[in-house]
């Protein structure tokens, strides 16, 4: 039997008696419609194997099904609309039928389930149908600071082709014909200074910035196809009215201000144009979720937004294969200074070690090889990288990179460490016995020092990404790449 109770023009669920094996919630009761399952309701039920919930309900309240280790199928029939927090963690759904109605599903409602992937697949293909196209009224751009003293050269048709330029690939994004990853938008980081230009025909009072309410639902969530970047949107707003709008690329965060340092007013003919002296203030660099949480791949996003401006024609060939130079070698450097400083993989370090040594060898007749293999691993490694299990693989699958060290060199690992004077000690400086490195692997999860370890090259890589970033990104402006025709 269903428990109910009558909330105003709805029916609202709150449990059910123990022969209901096979739970069917009605779609109405008392002539009402079945509108929510409360929270709580079914938590630790034992006794329900399925589940079919109806359209009408939607709904599905926190931790209403939570623990009910028997349920194995869930229905969700078209018009249920949202799944609270919590709702189905630990259960034993292995089957499950989604409506498209679906807006949204808490971060740990299937938490413990075989079909989660499967739910956060359809609710990524379902947000992605849903996305309204972003389009402005292309009045406003987002410019590198050095075009602070330079604004007489950009004018509305240059403002407006590029805001048209940055809404297009929104467009590409929902026609699923661009990444997130390669999408070419500003990007800004902790204490950048901009210019965001405005041209209006009429004059703009008393001008501020605020986030967009949809950004602000984002703020703090991680995606698991672009983890480590959020596109903000910010309403540009005179006398508490918007006019227009714009959109960056940063770092996942908890808290961003948008501070007006200055503003510069010019007026051209029957335009006025306002030039708005930026800085962004980002409480908090996110470092990615756990399952990610040794991921170092944010490079990706420079690398895709300097492929989709090469592809634009906005930068020239030459351009782009120095950047992707300057990126890689970036990338490089990160790898290594990562890997080799991790607490508890001694032998990957030192076999790391032993060919580093080796690749700097200008003298020896292996130098280029050892050179080029120690780029590759790194650079292989940085693509593997996305979590802990991918981590621990690198560093402790290590008879592949043993067995090339030693091809390469033509001489064992032994031979090599004698060669190069090579120590094998542990970051006390003691002689690594096999205890040690068996002691290595069993605490190398719960080294805290890993994880501070990754925190800092997480900010190292930010910082380098944003000197890049500043240095590349005039290329597109220089020559006026978006000037009207």
């Amino acid at each position: 039997m269903i428990k109910y109770e009558i909330q105003g023009n709805m029916a609202v669920i709150l449990g059910a008696s123990k022969e209901e094996v096979d739970l069917y919630i009605p779609e109405t009761i008392e002539n009402k419609p079945v509108g929510k399952i409360m929270p709580d309701s079914f938590v630790e039920n034992r006794d329900i194997k399925t589940v079919i919930i109806p359209g009408s309900c939607k709904v599905i309240g926190a931790y209403s099904f939570a623990s009910c280790k028997n349920l194995t199928e869930v229905t969700l029939e078209e018009g249920v609309e949202v799944i609270e927090d919590w709702a189905f963690i630990n259960c034993n759904i292995d089957k499950i039928k989604l409506p498209k109605s679906l807006k949204s599903v808490g971060g740990n409602a299937f938490l413990g389930n075989k079909v989660k992937p499967q739910v956060t697949e359809f609710m990524d293909k379902i947000t992605l149908l849903r996305r309204p196209k972003y389009h402005t009224n292309n009045k406003c751009a987002v410019l590198p600071i050095s075009f602070k003293d330079n604004m007489d050269k950009i004018d509305d048709q240059f403002i407006t082709k590029y805001s048209k330029y940055i809404d297009s690939q929104y467009d590409q994004i929902n026609e699923e014909t661009l990444l997130w990853t390669n999408i070419d938008i500003p990007m800004i980081f902790d204490g950048d200074e901009f210019i965001l230009a405005i041209y209006n025909k009429r004059p703009l009072e008393d001008l501020k910035i605020e986030l967009q309410s949809e950004t602000l639902t984002k703020m703090g969530l991680y995606s698991e196809k672009d983890p480590d970047f959020l596109s903000m949107r910010f309403n540009v707003l005179t006398k508490g009215q918007p006019i227009t709008s714009f959109v960056i690329k940063t770092p996942y965060l908890e808290a961003c201000n948008i501070e007006v340092l200055d503003q510069k007013f010019i007026q051209r003919a029957d335009m006025l144009y306002y030039i708005l002296h930026c800085k962004a203030d980002l409480s908090c660099f996110g470092t990615g979720n756990f399952e990610r949480k040794f991921a170092l791949n944010q490079y990706d996003e420079l690398i895709g937004k300097y492929n989709t401006e090469y592809n634009n024609k906005l930068i020239t060939e030459e351009q782009y294969n120095e950047i992707q130079d300057a990126i890689t070698n970036r990338v490089l450097i990160t790898m290594n200074g990562f890997l080799m400083q991790l607490d508890g993989a001694y032998e990957f370090t030192h076999m790391l070690t032993l060919l580093q040594e080796a690749a700097n060898d200008l003298d020896a007749p292996y130098h280029d090889e050892a050179e080029a293999y120690l780029n590759n691993f790194l650079y292989d490694s940085y693509q593997k990288l996305s979590d802990f299990n991918s981590l621990y693989y690198i560093c402790f699958d290590t008879a592949e990179l043993k067995s090339n060290i030693e091809g390469i060199l033509n001489m064992t690992i032994e031979e090599i460490a004698k060669k190069y004077n090579v120590d094998f000690i542990d970051t006390f400086g003691n002689q690594v016995t096999e205890e040690v490195i068996q002691n290595g692997m069993n605490g190398f999860i719960k080294n805290q020092a890993n994880f501070d370890l990754h925190g800092d090259f997480l900010a190292y890589s930010y910082g380098e990404m944003k000197t890049m970033n500043d240095e590349y990104e005039e290329y597109k402006f220089t020559n006026n790449s978006f000037k009207q025709e």
